[in-house]
């Protein structure tokens, strides 16, 4: 390597959060024509829109990845949102801590379905 040949050590490269491609800050970009959706839930990836649901049983409106709609305590695939406990729910854990509940003279939990659109 030359001494006019500007060696930047790295610092300028970057990842798209798109596509993950590695491009140089020189190149304004990764050129990606990706249409991608992000996903609300913890992986924060971005997806195919068709590959997400849209839901809003939580109060809000969110597209989720398969991999983030699970239930919260055993991450199965979830099928409600429990209002009280702020968390995604399956249908067995639901069936489980409801018998609990009334064992112990508690009303039942507020169940949102998750009502699946595909995002198009």
């Amino acid at each position: 390597m030359g001494w006019d040949t500007p060696d930047d050590w790295n610092r300028y490269y970057t990842r798209c959060p798109r596509c993950n491609t590695r491009y140089h800050a020189s190149e304004g970009g990764c050129g990606c024509t990706e249409d991608l959706d992000l996903c609300a839930g913890p992986c924060a990836e971005y997806h195919q829109p068709e590959s997400l649901t849209t839901t809003a049983a939580s109060g809000v409106e969110q597209h989720l990845c398969e991999d983030c709609l699970v239930c919260d305590i055993c991450q199965a695939p979830a099928t409600a949102w429990d209002t009280e406990a702020c968390l995604w729910i399956c249908t067995e854990c639901a069936t489980k801590y409801a018998a609990e509940d009334a064992a112990n003279g508690l009303p039942p939990a507020t169940l949102n379905p998750i009502e699946a659109e595909v995002t198009a």
